[in-house]
């Protein structure tokens, strides 16, 4: 009987945990938001398995990562950027764990100045969970943690989820030195707690490269980035609205040296169609190769396919 219970607390927890991280009200959100989180977190922190799918190993930092020192940054926060980067280059701590607020930050004038700091310091681990991610890809994140779901990864309701194996392909294709790991969407909590446990988990299961390492410059604009001959981009509302501002962004960051243009989009704004009309625009206008690379889902699609 009490391995019932178990299971069925087990169940509404999760439950309770699934509405709370896609849909968090402010009425679930004063009825223990937190505290449930916290608990949910910690209870799969430990029993997660992660998935090395792409690894060209980690930054030689001479760093001692048997137990890395981490800094995870929590949607739940509400800090101030600036002020949570201030924190870490004070602090002892190797890693920082980012979500999709913080990464996209960095994409701004303000943000950009702050990654060469942290990539003195040590490692920028970025959570992975939809296409919003893809326009900073070209900043050069050590690792990509990817919640997966019936092969995506997916957000809870921003509609830009992107197949696990192209994102894969991405990396592979452009030689990037970004490590890409999945874990099971469901195990995956953005608190500190559970962000803390599994990063510092995979770290200690990656090998270093000790490769001579490349300089490294941002070249970026509000969600865009540039890197090693690949433009990644993503489609806001903003840019949906307005192609000619990408267009201008994009050749401010020059295209001279640019192979492939990849672009993901919030089909929140966007139809597919309107999207593909989208690409053919920006092809013609820069000249080069556009892949869209993300579809029109969010978790909740995913749930309910049949397969």
């Amino acid at each position: 009987m009490w391995k019932k219970t178990v299971y069925l607390l087990i169940a509404l927890t999760a439950a309770y945990a699934y509405v709370m991280v896609n849909y968090p009200s402010d009425i679930i959100k004063s009825v223990g938001y937190n505290s449930v989180l916290n608990m949910y977190g910690s209870y799969f922190a430990s029993r997660i398995d992660h998935q090395i799918l792409y690894n060209p190993g980690l930054r030689n930092l001479d760093i001692a990562l048997g137990n890395p020192k981490v800094k995870a940054v929590a949607p739940q926060t509400n800090s101030d950027y600036p002020e949570e980067m201030k924190r870490f280059l004070k602090s002892d701590a190797q890693v920082i764990v980012e979500c999709s607020g913080m990464d996209t930050w960095h994409s701004t004038d303000e943000g950009k100045l702050f990654l060469d700091k942290i990539r003195s310091q040590g490692y920028r681990v970025v959570i992975f969970d939809g296409g919003h991610h893809l326009s900073t890809l070209g900043l050069a994140p050590d690792i990509i943690i990817v919640p997966e779901f019936r092969g995506y990864t997916a957000h809870g309701y921003t509609r830009d989820g992107m197949k696990i194996e192209t994102l894969r392909d991405i990396l592979q294709a452009s030689q990037s030195k970004i490590i890409m790991v999945t874990v099971p969407r469901w195990k995956l909590v953005k608190t500190e707690g559970s962000l803390t446990a599994v990063t510092g988990d995979i770290i200690r299961d990656l090998p270093i490269n000790n490769d001579p390492q490349i300089p490294f410059e941002a070249k970026c604009k509000p969600r865009i980035s540039k890197y090693d001959g690949h433009m990644y981009i993503y489609i806001n509302e903003e840019y949906a609205l307005n192609s000619s501002r990408l267009i201008s962004n994009c050749q401010a960051l020059g295209m001279e040296d640019v192979n492939t243009v990849y672009m993901a989009f919030d089909y929140n704004i966007i139809s597919p169609l309107q999207a593909d009309n989208y690409i053919n625009t920006i092809k013609s206008k820069l000249g080069k190769e556009v892949k869209r690379v993300n579809e029109p889902v969010k978790v909740s699609d995913l749930f309910l396919r049949l397969k």
